[in-house]
């Protein structure tokens, strides 16, 4: 059970995950920790400052101990107090190899945000996102974005977060903004960033496209108006189908008149066969009325055949003498 336990001894290691880089001003006083991991985790602890024209050991008296952990009292009070902290431990197996380092710095404001794009846009919201800059030594630091109408220059919107991520909601569709971005902590706001914004107009948002190269970014330049209601588009559409049916519908009365204009023409044309047909009906039976009264009207061999036919039906009539002798003649020579 012994040697287990002296096989799980250790000395003392810089645990992980530490901020490293502490900014603060002349006269401030900050407290930075230095944890360990060891065991035993009865250590002791020793502090340096590294400059860049020595290297001075801390007096015990600025700095506690607190099993794995030392916290030091740190108040620079020129520029020679600014430099590199080191911290190593030492419990019963010795002394740490690599010490533990932090950077304290003069503080300030932070560093401006980096790589800012659109990242995200609608008919009525924009997302927008960035990269940390420095803290200016100063933890926690937040973001803010301002977005101004990039024609009436008022402010629309402003939202703070603690990531430079940002999303804003319930804007005009196809209006153009200028975006101004900030990082800030207790010794106050960077410079901004500034940029160009915009929603989506209304047929954008119904084509669902993307890819623009307008403002750099890759959604599709707008190529229509904003989105119209359908109360709208049908009035829209109503004129237009107006039209057609006008067209449409004189086409048709032309086609009709058409029609109309050569079946009149076709009847025309048949009364007057129909009326030459009977005009020349009426003048033959004229003209055959007349013949009957004077003799002159029918061909000779017509009247010799009426002849014949009037004395066939009419026996009582007395046949003319040179027809009788003709008829007398012609018996004759049919008996010889």
């Amino acid at each position: 059970m012994g040697v287990r336990n002296f096989l799980q001894c250790y000395r003392p290691l810089c645990r992980a995950g530490q901020q490293h880089t502490w900014g603060v001003g002349r006269g401030e006083t900050i407290e930075i920790p230095c944890d360990v991991d060891a065991n035993p985790d009865d250590v002791q602890f020793t502090w340096r400052l590294n400059t860049t024209s020595d290297s001075i050991e801390i007096p015990p008296s600025r700095h506690r101990a607190d099993r794995a952990r030392s916290y030091l009292s740190h108040t620079p009070q020129s520029e020679r107090d600014y430099g590199t902290l080191l911290c190593w431990g030492t419990n019963a197996l010795g002394t740490q190899k690599q010490p533990c380092t932090f950077h304290v710095i003069p503080a300030g404001k932070p560093n401006s945000p980096i790589n800012c794009s659109l990242a995200n846009q609608t008919t009525e919201s924009l997302t927008v996102t960035c990269s940390e800059g420095f803290d200016g030594g100063v933890p926690k630091q937040q973001f803010l974005l301002e977005l101004y109408n990039e024609q009436t220059h008022l402010l629309v919107s402003n939202v703070t977060n603690h990531v430079p991520v940002f999303t804003v909601g319930g804007l005009e569709s196809g209006l153009d903004f200028r975006a101004d971005l900030f990082a800030y902590n207790l010794k106050g706001r960077s410079e901004p960033v500034r940029m160009h914004a915009y929603t989506l107009k209304g047929a954008e948002r119904r084509l669902g496209t993307c890819g623009s190269a307008r403002g750099g970014s890759h959604f599709e330049k707008p190529l229509y108006g904003p989105q119209k209601t359908a109360t709208q588009a049908a009035l829209q559409i109503t004129p237009l189908v107006g039209l057609l049916v006008g067209v449409v519908a004189s086409l048709v009365l032309a086609a009709v008149l058409i029609v109309v204009v050569l079946r009149m023409r076709g009847r025309g044309e048949g009364h007057d066969e129909k009326s030459e047909d009977r005009r020349d009906k009426a003048a033959t039976i004229s003209a055959n009325a007349g013949g009957k009264g004077d003799g002159k009207g029918e061909p000779e061999q017509c009247q010799g055949q009426g002849l014949g036919l009037a004395d066939e039906n009419n026996p009582d009539l007395i046949p003319d003498k040179s027809v009788a002798d003709s008829y007398s003649m012609v018996s004759e020579s049919s008996l010889i």
